[in-house]
């Protein structure tokens, strides 16, 4: 995976800082992703988001100082929230039936925020028709 990072950037500066917080904050990225996650593959794929959006951040020059002395903040607090950004979306999948999920993804043209969307008003509708009469 190393490689593919090192890939995305393209200052010799930039690949050094990429390959440092690689071999230095992986492990502990991917236990904060296993702890919300449960499973390894999962922690894996969200360790990969967020170096990929670090990556997008140094790119950007979002990040002046490069090394900041709070990287290793930066890349567990990245890899927490995309953790439980991926949990959220999971358990809203979980909320919705297969038949009302086939529903809502079956046009592969939509964006993420109308699939979501229309999870969020399936799940709305499912709790209405849930509730007992006052």
């Amino acid at each position: 995976m190393l490689l593919v990072y090192l890939a995305m950037v393209s200052s010799e500066e930039d690949k050094k800082l990429v390959e440092k917080l690689y071999l230095e904050y992986r492990d502990a990225m991917t236990y904060v992703a296993l702890g919300i996650l449960k499973s390894p593959q999962k922690a894996e794929d969200a360790v990969h988001n967020s170096f990929i959006k670090i990556i997008e951040n140094l790119n950007a020059n979002k990040i002046i100082e490069k090394p900041c002395p709070q990287m290793k903040a930066l890349c567990v607090i990245t890899c927490r929230n995309t953790a439980i950004n991926m949990r959220k979306h999971e358990s809203a999948l979980s909320f919705v039936d297969n038949e009302v999920a086939f529903d809502i993804v079956g046009d592969a043209n939509q964006t993420e925020d109308q699939v979501f969307e229309k999870m969020e008003h399936a799940i709305v509708v499912d709790k209405l028709q849930n509730l007992e009469p006052t």
